[in-house]
């Protein structure tokens, strides 16, 4: 081997090395400040330098434990149960990372990035009322390796990069902030028009003063307001309109596609899913989850290559998706030495957590360990002294809904003696 050769080599293995070390430098510094680059959270989530010393709470699940529901009443239960370890000598710091409308493959996917992020001791659950008995996360080698790749900060970095160039040129999916005041202001307007007006008239007076976007969220809102009791016999044809016209405006916001799937006709998921489809990876999860729960007609889009990138697969016939992530999630939360707490949804059984837990018995290990908590008793009782508008905002759900700051506090309150008694007991210092 001659001299020159000797020398490219060497050459080209310290430049290699030099970029080697570049790539993980790049790394090691993305994973440092991870979280302020790539998957910014809300406020009320950032990590404050005191938080080390506190008992660390990540909650998990869809609307009824999501912020977007505390909004403007009290805040959420995650919210409540904060302030009142707090209070209670209890120095506590919870993360919410729940998300209206999501199902419980787009939860568990996120678990593992969210355990690095915030260090949690707990993780508080209450998960899987939107599966739709289709879509599971992928546990083949494969995806595992796929979704390994994924989770390298320099490839997060260089895919949020693309799609953020994408979504200005192609979906224009922009996080716009909201001025509740003016919201609050122009619904009102709205309500108070409705009963004269049509709702295409509504949309085209609020133009005059008002972006499409603005104008999409306000008729969002009055879709809400508009909303009755989460029955057949009930006429939603109103709040559908005005979802249907905020969702033409700007059909990329998370709440506005929310409340366009929110309980929708077959139409209306149909033009949901011509709109977002093609925006490929620069559908948000949330929303996704959402396109998702109403597409059990179009299983060609339960296979988009915009699904299978986020580690999903269509569900084996006959299997249920929530007791298939429960089970990745107790065996990830066991691995990880991260107690569980797992919550029943209010006024349902306890018992049927316990069937999706354990497998319907298949995998009675799953229950070891775990901290279950009922919402069955402690809701009749409340339906008992309290009528139903003053705990749920709606009948989402048949006997219980999205709950107000009195449903919060409940959830908080029954919660709270099960941390408490975790705390006492030494299971997270």
């Amino acid at each position: 081997m001659t001299t020159t050769i000797r020398a490219s080599i060497k050459s080209f293995a310290i430049r290699a090395a030099i970029f080697i070390s570049i790539l993980v430098g790049i790394e090691i510094a993305l994973r440092a400040f991870g979280a302020a680059l790539l998957s910014p959270q809300n406020a009320a989530n950032k990590i404050r330098t005191d938080d080390r010393k506190k008992l660390r709470i990540l909650t998990i699940g869809e609307s009824t434990t999501a912020d977007l529901f505390g909004e403007g009443n009290g805040g959420s239960w995650p919210r409540i149960l904060e302030k009142k370890l707090n209070d209670a000598g209890i120095p506590t710091r919870i993360y919410n990372e729940a998300v209206s409308g999501t199902s419980s493959p787009f939860l568990v996917q996120k678990l593992p990035g969210y355990l690095d992020f915030y260090d949690p001791h707990i993780v508080i659950s209450m998960m899987g009322i939107n599966d739709n008995g289709l879509l599971i996360l992928d546990e083949s080698w494969k995806s595992k390796l796929e979704m390994s790749v994924e989770r390298i900060r320099l490839v997060k970095l260089a895919r949020w990069t693309r799609d953020a160039i994408q979504a200005q040129l192609k979906c224009e999916v922009i996080d716009h902030p909201r001025n509740w005041n003016t919201i609050a202001r122009y619904t009102a307007q709205v309500r108070a028009a409705e009963k004269e007006k049509s709702p295409e008239q509504i949309k085209d007076d609020l133009l005059k003063e008002l972006s499409p976007v603005e104008t999409a969220f306000v008729l969002t809102e009055a879709a809400i307001q508009a909303r009755g009791p989460a029955r057949n016999d009930v006429d939603n044809s109103m709040p559908h309109a005005y979802a249907n016209l905020a969702f033409e405006l700007y059909p990329y916001d998370q709440t506005v596609a929310f409340w366009k799937l929110s309980e929708p006709t077959p139409k209306m998921c149909e033009e949901a899913i011509a709109v977002l489809a093609p925006c490929g990876n620069n559908v948000p999860d949330k929303v996704l989850a959402r396109l998702t729960d109403c597409a059990t007609f179009d299983r060609d889009f339960l296979n988009d290559p915009s699904i299978r990138a986020r580690g999903m697969m269509l569900a084996p016939t006959g299997q249920s998706p929530t007791a298939h992530h429960y089970d990745l999630m107790i065996q990830l939360l066991k691995n990880r030495r991260v107690s569980l707490v797992a919550m029943q949804y209010p006024t349902l059984s306890i018992e049927a957590l316990k069937q999706t837990i354990t497998a319907g018995g298949a995998k009675s290990e799953n229950i070891e360990g775990v901290v279950l908590v009922t919402n069955q008793e402690n809701f009749e009782l409340a339906l008992k002294k309290y009528q139903y508008h003053e705990i749920f905002t709606d009948r989402f759900r048949g006997s219980w809904g999205h709950t107000t700051t009195r449903g919060h506090t409940i959830i908080a309150d029954n919660v709270f003696g099960s941390i408490e008694k975790m705390w006492m007991g030494g299971c997270c210092r």
